[in-house]
């Protein structure tokens, strides 16, 4: 069965799967004019036949394009997700496709940045390609921001785009080279198999809470266990990303906004600011992982 990582969760988002009913809003956003100057021309007709794919393709893999919604008042700003390149694969490609009315306040980033958590930690990608226009620069900053790097250019869509790729830290290769560990109480579908924490002395910075890191690829993974009524005493201005192996864990922020709270089996991507610590508020331990490297500034 195909893992199950939806819903995502960040400080504004909440990303899940596409639906039929989404028809209406996503036609919105993919017809506004500052949109198709983007992405083509597209009639509501092609727009209910890219739901079709990506529902059929999330049940088939678990993964797709997703809806993004705005947590606060549930409003859907558009999608971001993974999709076979030009939809014939075989590389997974990043895309994201906001209304206008969602730009210019860092969200796209922050969309970006959860689906890469998702596809190098629960869904244990390998490799994520982007492909972008040559002159859609605020694009490019979001790609980069969400840990992907210029890889050249690339024929795609009927046109020289930009190719820009990340690669994860669980490919097989790198499996031979750290030593396949044993997964410990977490799911097969959440532990970085390459990493075998129960080898690590734990790091203990706050009481309860303990830090097991180790570094893979140039990816810093940590394993995070905290214990009942534990939590950080210091805010954290380190953008990452992670998910919930075990437990449920509470974001708390520096400004006051609403907390986060994330339940097991949950993605969440964290940006520097606001500055955010984390609490475990439960009565059962919580065991998390989290990944720094693949959110960069």
């Amino acid at each position: 069965m195909p893992p199950d990582v939806l819903p995502i969760l960040t400080p504004r988002l909440r990303l899940r799967a596409l639906r039929a009913d989404d028809l209406d809003a996503l036609t919105g956003v993919y017809t506004h004019p500052l949109v198709a100057r983007w992405i083509g021309a597209h009639t509501r007709e092609d727009v209910a036949r890219e739901i079709g794919l990506h529902v059929a393709h999330q049940s088939a893999t678990g993964w797709s394009f997703w809806a993004v919604e705005d947590r606060e008042s549930g409003r859907l700003l558009g999608d971001c997700g993974l999709q076979p390149l030009e939809q014939r694969g075989p590389e997974v490609e990043l895309g994201y496709d906001l209304h206008p009315d969602a730009w210019g306040r860092g969200l796209a980033t922050e969309a970006a940045r959860a689906v890469m958590a998702a596809a190098f930690g629960p869904l244990r990608l390998d490799r994520v390609v982007a492909v972008v226009k040559p002159d859609h620069v605020a694009s490019q900053r979001v790609l980069e921001k969400a840990g992907l790097e210029r890889a050249g250019v690339r024929a795609a869509y009927g046109e020289e785009l930009v190719l820009y790729e990340a690669r994860g830290a669980v490919t097989a290769d790198r499996r031979r080279r750290v030593g396949d560990g044993s997964p410990g109480t977490a799911s097969a579908m959440t532990e970085p198999r390459a990493i075998d924490f129960s080898t690590i002395e734990p790091a203990v910075h706050d009481q309860g809470v303990h830090d097991h890191e180790a570094e893979v690829a140039s990816t810093r993974w940590a394993l995070v266990e905290y214990a009942p009524g534990a939590g950080r005493d210091a805010w954290c201005d380190t953008p990452h990303s992670g998910f919930v192996a075990a437990g449920a864990l509470v974001y708390e922020f520096e400004d006051g906004r609403e907390p986060l709270r994330i339940g097991p089996g949950e993605a969440f991507a964290l940006p520097a600011a606001p500055r955010h610590r984390g609490r475990n508020e439960g009565t059962e331990p919580t065991r998390l992982f989290v990944i720094d490297a693949l959110v960069g500034g």
